[in-house]
């Protein structure tokens, strides 16, 4: 029997006659901590691990949903309005306490889009890891235009080994077209502060905006040259 997907809100699915159907957008959650914690049983942990933690079992874990930013290359806007919602800072710690006793894996990845949007969240974050004494190391995308050197200063004393930075472009022109609401001096202000810290970051670019050229790439490899990061993902 076909299943009845008509009141399933959020999909695009074919009906019995092949007819493409797209439902009305599922009503976004705003308290995530009523959510349960994800099945992590069934999967072998050895078996996940981010290149920063290079054949390490790693831990996924997503601390909020949404970003304030409209990045045009973001899938952000569309799918959650904009709307930043966050678990508390206690949920986010008890997962990966969790994690670390059940199935004795230390890394954790936090995997929303930029985690340093509130600084309080953060450090309550950081503090809350610290005062369980948890020895975890973790790492997560970040704005560097918004970084704090004491909340960096916090977040490595929490167990943070590398903050992921998107540069796209060192051209304004080229970041503004792509709207990221911030300028090459600011991010190189962040990475500054990110390197006074003590902190490993990486970079992440995207080349082919309408107004490049090799002029315009010549400046991205160059910045990338004198910020000195891990590494560097090209897009």
């Amino acid at each position: 029997r076909y299943p009845d997907l008509a009141g399933v809100d959020g999909i695009i699915w074919n009906d019995p006659s092949k007819t493409v159907r797209v439902n009305p957008d599922r009503v976004l959650i705003d308290d995530l901590d009523s959510l349960p914690m994800p099945l992590r049983d069934f999967a072998p942990p050895e078996l996940y691990w981010d290149v920063s933690f290079f054949h390490q079992p790693t831990a996924w874990l997503l601390p909020q949903r949404g970003c304030a930013y409209n990045c045009v290359f973001c899938s952000q806007y569309a799918t959650n309005k904009r709307r930043v919602r966050r678990r508390s800072a206690g949920s986010v710690v008890d997962e990966m306490a969790s994690v670390a006793r059940d199935l004795g894996v230390k890394n954790f990845l936090f995997f929303d889009e930029t985690f340093n949007l509130d600084t309080a969240f953060v450090t309550g974050v950081c503090e809350d890891i610290l005062r369980r004494k948890l020895k975890v190391q973790w790492l997560c995308s970040a704005r560097p235009d918004l970084v704090k050197l004491d909340t960096l200063r916090l977040m490595k004393a929490s167990g943070c080994i590398e903050l992921r930075y998107g540069l796209e472009s060192a051209n304004d022109d080229i970041l503004s077209f792509l709207g990221k609401d911030t300028t090459v001096e600011r991010i190189y202000k962040g990475i500054e502060l990110t390197k006074a810290a003590g902190i490993p970051f990486s970079l992440q670019c995207i080349f082919g905006s309408p107004m490049e050229s090799e002029k315009t790439i010549k400046n991205t490899m160059d910045f990338l040259k004198k910020a000195g990061p891990r590494f560097v993902s090209f897009n």
